[in-house]
């Protein structure tokens, strides 16, 4: 996104980049890596239940088996999702 939005969009003032990197290898620093291997055939359900990418079932499968709420920017997902977990946005964390 930081490429995408530097090069294409051409948005960011100089020195922004290097910024929104630092921001982003610090927020990665705070993440746990969640093991997936065994788990691809019940992500395989989620996605073919809710009708979504296997990718973003990923998320919706993890949420749902460490009982956590998903944050995602993705409308759809959180749409789709609805009923099975609890979604949330950014604002919506960020508001409270």
């Amino acid at each position: 996104m930081i490429w995408k939005r530097s090069m294409l969009s051409k948005d960011l003032k100089p020195g922004t980049q290097a910024k929104l990197l630092a921001l982003a290898r610090d927020g990665l620093k705070l993440m746990s890596v969640i093991d997936m291997e065994g788990q691809e055939e019940g992500v395989l359900n989620v996605a073919e239940e809710l009708k979504i990418a296997f990718y973003d079932a990923s998320y919706v499968y993890t949420a749902e088996a460490q009982r956590v709420p998903l944050v995602t920017e993705d409308k759809t997902l959180r749409e789709r999702a609805k009923g099975r977990i609890t979604t949330l946005s950014l604002n919506q964390i960020t508001s409270t």
